[in-house]
């Protein structure tokens, strides 16, 4: 497997190509939520599990818009709203522990 080192001090930005699995699209719609500022993800498979991850992540505050080529922009919150979490959402996916 392969990893990359990141150390501080400079901006991050960039591109990166992933299989769109449900597995790596749900890892990085969470990873998106580490970002300050917009991270724009393409190849999105069309399921349920995405869809409930999106559910739960809009209900704490993080804006999820997906676009008409199919790619979501997503942007996080200065703070995110824990308590108002979509707990329904959030029981019906098995990924929310993310």
């Amino acid at each position: 497997m392969n990893s990359y080192v990141i150390e501080g001090g400079n901006k991050l930005s960039g591109t990166v190509t992933i299989n769109p699995s449900k597995n790596s699209a749900v890892a990085m719609l969470i990873a998106s939520m580490m970002n300050k500022g917009t991270t724009t993800i393409g190849q999105l498979p069309d399921i349920e599990e995405v869809k409930r991850i999106i559910e739960v992540m809009e209900s704490i505050g993080v804006k999820a818009v997906r676009t008409k080529d199919g790619k979501y922009v997503i942007t996080t919150p200065e703070k995110f709203k824990i308590d108002r979490i979509n707990f329904e959402a959030a029981i019906r996916t098995r990924s929310v522990i993310l």
